[in-house]
């Protein structure tokens, strides 16, 4: 649910940014390292815009793959502990305390 709503939610920014940017069609100039190109500015906000959302899809599913890793390996290891205790506990009582008057 969480994850929909920020889908939603870059959807909702994505098409923001798009209606503001119909009103910019004025043909702009880009120059990056290998070369440059002349795309309107709307066409040039849209597509940065979505660069820059999978550019932070990428970097976020990175952090959520090593703290869902990070996880499993402490599940892991709890179990393993759990497995531990239960083999040192004692099967039965080996003295019972009796109440002598």
């Amino acid at each position: 649910m969480k994850s929909l709503l920020i889908f939603i939610l870059g959807l909702l920014l994505l098409i923001v940014g798009a209606l503001f940017s119909g009103a910019n069609d004025t043909i702009t100039n880009f120059d990056y390292l290998l070369g440059d190109i002349q795309w309107p500015l709307s066409y040039l906000l849209i597509v940065v815009f979505i660069a820059g959302m999978f550019t932070m899809a990428l970097i976020f599913s990175s952090y959520y793959l090593k703290s869902k890793n990070k996880m499993r390996q402490l599940q892991r290891k709890n179990r393993r502990m759990q497995q531990t205790v239960e083999a040192h506990k004692p099967k039965s009582p080996e003295t019972k305390l009796t109440k002598s008057d």
